[in-house]
């Protein structure tokens, strides 16, 4: 049985991943991934960069989680240094979630032609099979917590 969580009927809401502090994020990022027993590892896997040329945040890497699964993470912040404290935020998604030496069971990302199309494919973990499509708006993407959570809630049925 696939557990699917659709976001679609998520109502208008602000931006749920719009500008912050650089500092809130992080911390608020940190206290997540450190709070939460289903992680078991990503202090040494999660890498956090500056583009200085582009003048963008990067983190990318991959978060290790209880029952053998991977969470891949590529996110790309825009990055405001015009304010005091310094604000970011995410413009380029990807977060796609596995079972380690098994198959997929969710991805979501804006990472192709239209960054505007917010995809989210959950897939049967016992097949691969692709078990729901769904293109969101912004305000219906989740914030990385939230792909935490609901990659947690797929684990269930594992």
């Amino acid at each position: 049985m696939v557990l699917c969580l659709s976001r679609i009927a998520i109502p208008e809401r602000p931006d749920p991943n719009g500008w912050q502090s650089w500092e809130n994020y992080k911390a608020v990022l940190d206290i997540q991934l450190e709070q939460r027993p289903f992680i078991t590892r990503y202090l040494d896997t999660l890498e956090i960069g500056f583009d200085a040329d582009m003048g963008d945040l990067l983190i990318t890497g991959t978060v290790y989680c209880g029952k053998g699964i991977a969470l891949e993470v590529r996110n790309l912040f825009e990055y405001d240094d015009s304010h005091i404290p310094h604000r970011v935020r995410c413009s380029r998604y990807a977060y796609i979630g596995w079972q380690i030496n098994g198959n997929l069971m969710l991805k979501y990302h804006n990472l192709h032609d239209n960054p505007d199309d917010y995809i989210h494919r959950v897939y049967d973990p016992a097949t691969g099979q692709q078990a729901l499509y769904e293109v969101l708006q912004r305000y219906q993407f989740p914030t990385f917590p939230e792909v935490l959570d609901e990659l947690e809630y797929l684990a269930r049925a594992l």
